[in-house]
Parts: C-alpha cells; structure tokens; sequence
C-alpha cells in the first residue's frame, strides 16, 4: 500500500542531519539541537498556541512574539523549515505550530522530515485518484470551495452542504448525514 511504501521508506531510510545550519559559506553555525529560548520568548509562543484564532486575524507574527525571539535558534529552524517571516500572518504560524506540534522536537536535525519516494503528487496523490475512479467514483477539476456550511448538533458537526466555484459561477452540492467531507483548511506545507 502507498502507507506501507512511506512507513519503510523512511524506517529504513531516515532523514537526519549532522548539522543544521550554517555561516560563513559552510562553517557549521553550533546551534547544537538547542532551541535557545528565553523566557519571554517561550511564554510568548506558548500564548500564540493557545490563542483564540479571531484574536490573531490580522496580526503579524512582529505583534505577537517579542524582539528576543528573532535571535533564538527556534526562529532560525522554524522560518527555514516553513519560510515564514516577521511580517508573516500570527494566524497562519498558530495554525502551523498546532498542525507540527508533535514534529518540533525534529527541527534542529531535520528528523521530523518524512519523505515520499517520489514527489508527494506521484506518491500519494496519483495512487488514491487511480484509486477512486476505479472505485466508481467521479473527480471533478477546476473547483474552488468557498465554504463548507456545517451544523452543530450538541457535540456532533455535521457538513451539510458545500459551496464553490467553477468557471465562474457560485454552485453547491447538499450532503447527507452520511457523506464523508475531509478538509484541509488553509495551507499545509
């Protein structure tokens, strides 16, 4: 199976480097797996976490975190890994840091990197559409989600319909109780 190809790809071949940064065309920089951050620094990542998202929605990460923590080596792993910026959205970092949480103990080696053996559309993508139209099921292109109208029922969410684009025009499909929606939401690297 495609799990199975990605599991021992990467059992048998895991992504680690000796070392993760450098200056002076090449010297090795020392950051020696240590995040470096002071407390201010790690206090303040800590409340980005656990920040509701409509109070980051315009903010840029320079709002949020404070000076000391542009010189810490978690900044260097983390705006290399991701290519975030100072300027770059609070909101898109929060949601980054819930999505690899488990994967940052890996940033300063590179170990939390898993890879495919081919590109990932090769890898993963292409397998499950073969997958699916040999399953009967029908891909349509060229449609952009604009929403995805859930109701809540108690604890229970439910996708009832979804609404987007295609050639221009605003359309939706009505799901039933049993339809599976998956989403992801925003960007993932």
């Amino acid at each position: 199976s495609v799990l199975d190809e990605y599991y021992w790809l990467n059992k048998r071949d895991p992504n680690y480097s000796l070392c993760r940064a450098t200056i002076n065309c090449g010297e090795d920089a020392h950051t020696d797996k240590q995040f470096k951050l002071d407390k201010k620094s790690a206090m303040a990542l800590s409340k980005l976490f656990l920040t509701p998202e409509k109070d980051l929605e315009g903010k840029k990460i320079s709002d949020i975190l404070p000076v000391s923590f542009w010189d810490t080596n978690f900044w260097l792993y983390w705006q290399t890994m991701f290519a975030f910026q100072k300027w770059s959205s609070a909101l898109e970092m929060k949601r980054y840091l819930c999505r690899y949480v488990h994967h940052i103990d890996g940033l300063p080696d590179f170990s939390a990197l898993r890879f495919t053996k081919y590109n990932q559309y090769e890898s993963m993508i292409l397998p499950l559409v073969k997958y699916l139209e040999n399953h009967g099921v029908h891909i349509e292109y060229g449609m952009d989600v604009k929403n995805v109208v859930i109701e809540t029922r108690g604890n229970k969410k439910i996708a009832r319909q979804i609404v987007y684009k295609k050639d221009g025009i605003e359309q939706s499909i009505d799901l039933i109780e049993d339809d599976l929606v998956f989403i992801t939401n925003g960007c993932c690297t």
